[in-house]
Parts: structure tokens; sequence; C-alpha cells
């Protein structure tokens, strides 16, 4: 990944809504991999996480948006738990862009 910036202001409406750092970050974004066809119980257990922000599913993947000081090996084992196979776990650069439209939505 080549780095462009070291912050990022972005708006809405004229106004600041979001100042970024690298250091900033509330969210780390993992990626995990299931056996085909993604298990329905991995979406609903980590949707209901409070450690999760947000989760995005593309095929037999999802996206895991965790909060700062929850580690992925605690939603493993939360999945495992829950008779989920999980096959891989990585972690997932996220764009400025994907952040923005995050932060100011589409």
């Amino acid at each position: 990944m080549v780095k462009v910036c070291d912050r990022a202001l972005f708006l809405k409406g004229g106004r600041i809504v979001y100042q970024w750092t690298p250091e900033s970050s509330e969210t780390v974004c993992w990626q995990l991999a299931f056996a085909p066809p993604l298990p329905e119980a991995a979406l609903s257990v980590l949707s209901a996480h409070p450690g999760v922000a947000s989760v995005q599913r593309q095929d037999a993947r999802l996206f895991v948006s965790s909060r700062r000081g929850h580690e992925p090996g605690q939603l493993v084992a939360l999945l495992l738990q829950q008779g989920v196979n999980v096959r891989g776990l990585w972690p997932e650069e996220r764009s400025l862009e994907s952040l923005f439209l995050e932060v100011v939505g589409a």
C-alpha cells in the first residue's frame, strides 16, 4: 500500500464531519472466509457482537470492522463456539474512499 497522506478531513455540507489520521481509526478491518455457502449463523453472531462496528457480506466471505481493543481471535472463538467453521482470517486494508463512504454516506 502506498501512503499518500498522513491526515484527511471529510466534509459534508461545508462542515468538517471527520478528521482522519492513521492513528485515529476507531476500527480495524478483517476478512473472514468460510466454506461455501456462508453460514447464516456467522452473520448473525458477528452482527450482534458489541465489539463489531459493521459486517459486510461477499460470497463466502465477511468483511468485519471491529472496534479497537477487540481482537479478531475473540471473534473466531465465538464463531467456533457456535459451530461455525472459519477457513481463514486476515487483515483487510481499508481505503480512504471506503472510510469516506462509511462516515459521510453515499
